[in-house]
Parts: C-alpha cells; sequence; structure tokens
C-alpha cells in the first residue's frame, strides 16, 4: 500500500504544477518607436507589472503599488485595463483599450497568442501629466 501512496502522491504534485495559470502578456509600440508599453495582466490571478515609456522614460506597475481592473475580453473584441494607485483609487495611472476589429488571436497548444492594435493614454512619464491618446501594435500571449 505504501508503494502505491508515494507515486500517486507524486503524480498528484506535478498535476497541480500544470493546472495553474500565467498572466497575459502584451508587447506594445507606436508607430514611430517613441511609447512602448510592456505589460503582464492577470489571467486567473491579481499579479501584474506594467511599463508605460515614451522617450525613454518609463512608469512602472506592480501589484505592490497599483490595482489593476480587466474588463472584456480579446476575443469578443472589447478587452480593457486600467492601472490605478493602489492609495489614491480614482487616480488612473494608465489606460489600455484594445481596438475593437483589430485582434488576430490564434489558439497554440498551452493557450493562445496573436497581435491586436490599442489605445494607451495615462500618466506622461516624460512630466507626470496626462498623455495623449497614443495607438500601438501589440504582441499578445496568453499560455499557462
Amino acid at each position: 500500500m505504501k508503494l502505491l501512496l508515494l507515486p500517486m502522491l507524486a503524480l498528484s504534485f506535478s498535476a497541480q504544477a500544470f493546472a495553474g495559470s500565467a498572466n497575459a502578456e502584451f508587447e506594445c509600440v507606436s508607430a514611430s518607436g517613441r511609447t512602448l508599453l510592456k505589460a503582464s495582466v492577470p489571467g486567473d490571478y491579481a499579479e501584474h507589472d506594467v511599463d508605460f515609456s515614451i522617450d525613454g522614460k518609463s512608469l512602472r506597475w506592480t501589484a505592490e503599488d497599483s490595482v489593476i481592473d480587466i474588463s472584456g475580453e480579446l476575443q469578443k473584441q472589447n478587452y480593457k485595463f486600467v492601472v490605478t494607485e493602489a492609495d489614491h483609487e480614482a487616480r488612473k495611472v494608465v489606460i489600455f483599450e484594445a481596438i475593437p476589429g483589430t485582434a488576430n488571436i490564434k489558439t497554440t497548444g498551452n493557450g493562445e497568442a496573436g497581435s491586436l492594435r490599442a489605445r494607451v493614454y495615462g500618466e506622461d512619464p516624460r512630466n507626470n501629466q496626462p498623455s495623449k491618446v497614443i495607438e500601438v501594435k501589440c504582441k499578445y500571449r496568453y499560455e499557462i
């Protein structure tokens, strides 16, 4: 009985290791190359990491200093995420909105990947003032 129990426990733990989920990953750049957005946003858990850069100046937000709210779905062409400061809930620091009709998402062996265009705006890293709305082209990956 003990001999059967050990292999069963090992299989149980290995199955749990693959049962989790990963964040959706976005790598975005504007047509001019001056604006970059790199984001790891929640799939099934709340960890996030968002880096917004303009002209080489960057601002970064993580779960330690901000909150992320996600709505919609890429497949339904209505995906959006909003990052707000943790201690100033009304202060939106980055807004990412997928442009409807631009998402080209394919199923992969472990999730999905593709490309899309989006509008991004928020706190301008160069001067901490509101940025203009900037269109970016993004690579997207969500895989377990």
